[in-house]
């Protein structure tokens, strides 16, 4: 992480940590929230915006691990989405059996 000069924000680069890659039955990710929130939302995008899943928690400041069951994927690009009120972190994966 670092300070940006002009903001005083902390940026974080590659903030989504996803394993197994590729994943198969289950998507682990792991990323840092940088304060309390009571809503941080969860998503399984593909190319086209389309939804795959959605949730929403509530999390302390920290890291953040969690699951998504992405068995019914096809083959393809999708996108793991986190936000909350102010950021948002997107990491691509692929699903390839």
């Amino acid at each position: 992480a670092s300070i940006h000069p002009d903001l005083g924000i902390k940026i974080i680069e590659n903030p989504i940590l996803i394993y197994p890659i590729p994943p198969h039955q289950i998507l682990n990710f792991t990323y840092y929230l940088p304060r309390d929130s009571k809503e941080v939302e969860t998503l399984i995008l593909d190319l086209n915006g389309k939804v795959y899943s959605k949730s929403i928690g509530d999390y302390k400041e920290g890291s953040v691990t969690g699951q998504i069951d992405v068995s019914g994927l096809l083959n393809g690009m999708y996108f793991l989405t986190i936000q909350t009120d102010g950021f948002r972190y997107t990491k691509r994966f692929i699903i390839s059996e």
